[in-house]
């Protein structure tokens, strides 16, 4: 079965309840760990890494300091 909530505490709630287990950031998860009892276990799997991307209309089209600012987050 599978349960979707719409935000982090809901989602450690139900794991602190016993409904399941959830994939919560380490950063999130930190957050309740003391005060839910919870136990956090690291992924060192490939598809536990997140990616980020960056989003433009048109790259070309950006002004000079939005193109050197996206230069610098591309490097």
């Amino acid at each position: 079965m599978k349960l979707q909530v719409s935000n982090f505490e809901a989602r450690c709630r139900m794991i602190q309840e016993g409904i399941g287990i959830g994939v919560v950031p380490e950063k999130i998860a930190a957050n309740y760990l003391q005060k839910m009892g919870l136990q956090c276990i690291h992924l060192l799997d490939d598809w536990a890494e997140r990616q980020f991307y960056l989003c433009v209309n048109n790259f070309s089209n950006q002004k000079i300091h939005i193109q050197n600012l996206l230069n610098i987050l591309l490097r």
